[in-house]
């Protein structure tokens, strides 16, 4: 049976009945599906997590899904009091945004070349749309760092 192991933010894990791995999970049944999400994860956090998963697991295929927090953290610390708050919290943590899009370029390609020499498959995945307005300053951003992460791709035949 091949391992998939999906590692991300809150949306890798999701709820039992309203995650992708979920759904993955019920669309391969002759793969076991390891979801590791966690909640306000970014690039950095799932970077580090998954030097700890990959030997654990020894998966088949690892998904990288990354970069909606690495987005939101800024803006949530700016907004201040409880979001300021929460912010820090999961940056303690070592989930910690990019500062920039060429930093989290960076960090995604020693990702996926780190990745690599573990598993002999990796699939990457873009942000999901970042509340429920195409246009809001979240996702013009996030449509940025969807372009960094489909060029780092396919730099590295992902």
């Amino acid at each position: 049976m091949m391992k998939v192991l999906i590692v991300g933010d809150s949306l890798a894990g999701g709820l039992p009945h309203l995650s992708y791995p979920a759904v993955l999970a019920k669309m391969l049944p002759r793969y076991e599906i390891i979801a590791r999400g966690l909640g306000g994860d970014t690039l950095a956090g799932i970077s580090k997590r998954l030097e700890l998963l990959l030997p654990k697991f020894n998966p088949d295929v690892a998904v990288i899904e990354a970069g909606s927090n690495d987005v939101m953290l800024p803006f949530m610390e700016a907004k201040g009091g409880k979001w300021k708050w929460l912010a820090e919290r999961i940056e303690r943590r070592g989930s910690v945004p990019a500062s920039d899009a060429e930093s989290f370029r960076e960090l995604y390609s020693t990702t996926i070349e780190k990745t690599k020499r573990k598993v002999s498959q990796v699939v990457v995945t873009t942000i999901s749309c970042l509340g429920e307005d195409l246009q809001n300053k979240f996702n013009k951003i996030k449509r940025h760092y969807d372009s960094v992460i489909r060029e780092v791709a396919d730099e590295h035949g992902v």
